[in-house]
């Protein structure tokens, strides 16, 4: 009997990037309500547009959460980032409309993730105080009664450490192959 028994689940790149798309959209709902309730108890105002804009945002970050975490699983990402993006496609509108709301969410994730590397605190991964006002800066503006708010700061920074905590348990849950046959 062999010391080392492998009792990971076999899936495909695209099932395992399609699973983090629902993770994302799972983290991101799960998220939302807790958040745009502590929000509010700041002062933020939040009518339709608003609460869109948040939601759109809690997404991005949750991508980028997953990309920091399995940043070296290129294949997997631009699946990922892919499936977001190509989302996009899918409102009413022209062909050339499409492709432009496509483009432009390809942009904003780009300029986000810039930001949100840069505001990362790599020496000390619990402090990410900077983080999560850069994040919190995206969702509602220059807003001082939020960005200094330690309640939401702290509860952005414990959901995109949990996050990430349980991305590399399912990461490591999994053995995955490539494109399926």
């Amino acid at each position: 009997m062999p010391a080392f028994r492998n009792d990971k689940k076999i899936i495909t790149t695209e099932d395992f990037a399609e699973g983090l798309w629902v993770f994302c959209k799972k983290r991101s709902t799960s998220l939302y309500d807790p958040l745009t309730a502590d929000l509010k108890k700041a002062g933020v105002e939040i009518d339709d547009e608003a609460g869109f804009l948040i939601a759109k945002e809690i997404v991005i970050i949750n991508l980028w959460t997953i990309s920091k975490t399995l940043r070296a699983e290129k294949e997997i990402l631009d699946l990922l980032h892919r499936r977001y993006i190509m989302g996009h496609k899918n409102i009413d509108g022209s062909e050339d409309e499409k492709i432009h709301f496509a483009k432009q969410a390809q942009v904003k994730l780009h300029d986000r993730y810039g930001k949100y590397y840069s505001a990362w605190n790599d020496k000390e991964p619990g402090q990410q105080w900077v983080l999560a006002s850069t994040m919190l800066e995206q969702m509602v503006g220059k807003n001082r009664h939020v960005l200094l708010n330690p309640f939401i700061a702290t509860a952005l920074i414990s959901h995109i450490l949990a996050a990430m905590k349980r991305i590399l348990q399912l990461r490591g849950e999994f053995d995955v192959t490539g494109k399926a046959a």
